[in-house]
């Protein structure tokens, strides 16, 4: 096929530029375009050209007028290479009215997936003919890698329109199919980014969440909201890795050889070492629609990415247009293990939620694909890891003893004879303040935060006495102690909806 002969629409090129021309300050739509389509979609260099100074003017937040537009050209050095000032001007009397651009989009865009569709078929009959690769398989891989990322591309303006007063009138419990994990923490063709240095435990903190949501139960306190079947892929441990691990993990949770059967039936695992990018991606489809599972886990994105996880234009397409499609089409979610940067000194100290969301290597749009973000953290104490719900984290599902929500639990890493995953006790959080070269703290610290002539909720107590550096497990510990000594008195209030709060006080005759 010769270049000329390539599909292209030269009329609805002009008709998107043309239109953008007599959009004038409207932002929302010039935006729209903007996102629509991109600059390698037009056919003729010129266009691209053109298209690239118009939404760097809207960028600019500067006037779309043609002899801003004429202008701009200019400065670039690309006036007369495009058709000259008489061209432009011609772009902006081609169509009468700017309401058409969305159809003038969807035919630039088609012929942008015929060519490319066309090109990717004739690069992977090249390097056949060629003999440039032995394995077939890993060809055909990559075209469908790319193709599928194509089909991602289609009918982007023929999606099915939602009403939002519709959205608004459904009953709660219609979604509830569609929940994996806490309270929709994940749902269904969402994804969770689960984020931490190498070498922390991440593997075997994931095997222990395979295998206890595949029975149905809590891992590390997030619910699944029925047995998930779950599929693994990953690349960074070898067979007598994930033997050491899963040992450890079934010998810790005492499974019963009926559950260790259905945790066979519902959990595989797959090592992936040599494929990238849209190959893999192709093999991850194959996978997904071979085993049907619930919930995909990748482990880690820096082995699959294709490139620098750094680059949006390696992950955005590795994520929306390559990964989003798989989980549409199969009606899973996904679990991504991600590392955080390579360099971590890092005083995290006052970071809030909104920083941890960021706490993994790569670019911001990663965080912003993600649905949902778990952050480890490691501690003082080598053996301690702060989990952090660093997004969605008010539906991950973990309250305290008032059922306030909360956001943060310490989990200890056993590494010992056995490999496992484990709560953090009162006595861990000893040993992780005298890590940090704090002084111990008793009863007498905790005591001491409470009124003397007043009350406190219970709740509070506990969130005072995690901000003095007292644990929260060793804050219940040291308030049951004071209770039963009678050195502090609870009573119970009662509350419309929750369970009663519990009230703490110095003086029992101010309970009465």
């Amino acid at each position: 096929m010769n270049q000329e002969e390539l599909p292209h629409s030269l009329e609805a090129e002009k008709g998107v530029l043309g239109s953008m021309l007599q959009l004038h300050g409207q932002s929302e739509a010039i935006s729209e375009c903007a996102q629509n389509i991109n600059a390698e979609y037009f056919y003729l260099p010129a266009h691209r050209e053109i298209f690239t100074t118009i939404c760097d003017l809207w960028e600019a937040q500067k006037g779309i007028e043609l002899i801003i537009v004429t202008n701009a050209l200019r400065d670039r050095g690309e006036l007369e290479k495009v058709g000259g000032p008489a061209y432009i001007a011609e772009l902006s009397t081609f169509v009468p009215t700017a309401a058409n651009v969305g159809h003038y989009i969807e035919i630039v865009r088609d012929k942008y997936i015929a060519r490319e569709t066309r090109r990717a078929a004739e690069i992977a009959i090249r390097r056949i003919c060629e003999a440039q690769i032995d394995e077939p398989s890993v060809i055909l891989d990559e075209l469908e890698g790319r193709i599928a990322s194509l089909r991602s591309l289609h009918g982007r303006n023929g999606d099915r329109p939602v009403s939002i007063i519709a959205l608004a009138e459904t009953p709660p419990e219609v979604f509830e199919k569609d929940n994996l994990l806490g309270n929709r923490f994940l749902c269904v063709e969402g994804g969770m980014l689960f984020v931490g240095p190498s070498g922390i435990g991440k593997s075997s903190a994931s095997i222990q969440q395979d295998i206890l949501w595949a029975l149905g139960r809590p891992a590390f306190g997030i619910k699944p909201v029925r047995p998930l079947r779950i599929l693994t892929v990953q690349a960074e441990n070898d067979d007598g890795d994930l033997s050491e691990m899963a040992r450890g993990v079934c010998e810790h949770l005492g499974l019963s050889d009926p559950e260790r059967k259905l945790v066979e039936e519902r959990v595989t695992y797959i090592k992936e070492k040599s494929l990238t990018g849209f190959a893999f991606l192709a093999q991850l489809k194959r996978l997904v629609g071979k085993y049907k599972p619930d919930l995909v886990r990748i482990d880690p994105m820096h082995a699959y990415a294709g490139g620098d996880v750094k680059d949006p234009a390696v992950t955005t397409p590795f994520l929306r247009n390559g990964l989003n499609p798989i989980l549409e089409e199969f009606r899973c979610g996904v679990v991504i293990n991600l590392h955080t940067p390579k360099t971590n000194y890092r005083d995290t100290t006052g970071w809030k939620a909104s920083d941890w969301m960021y706490a993994g290597a790569g670019n911001a749009d990663i965080t912003n694909w993600a649905r949902a973000i778990l952050v480890i953290e490691s501690t003082h104490a080598p053996d301690v890891f702060a989990f952090r719900a660093a997004k969605r984290g008010s539906r991950i599902g973990w309250t305290d003893d008032e059922e306030s929500r909360i956001y943060e639990r310490l989990f200890c890493h056993h590494r010992g004879d056995a490999i496992f995953w484990r709560d953090a006790t009162a006595a861990d959080e000893q040993r992780l303040a005298v890590a940090r070269g704090e002084a111990k703290k008793t009863a007498a610290d905790l005591k001491a935060l409470v009124p003397i002539y007043d009350e406190i909720p219970k709740g509070e107590l506990i969130a005072l006495g995690m901000k003095n550096k007292i644990g929260r497990d060793l804050c219940r510990t040291l308030l049951d102690e004071l209770l039963k000594t009678g050195e502090l008195f609870e009573r119970k209030v009662p509350r419309s909806r929750n369970r009663p709060e519990s009230r703490i006080s110095r003086r029992e005759a101010v309970l009465m």
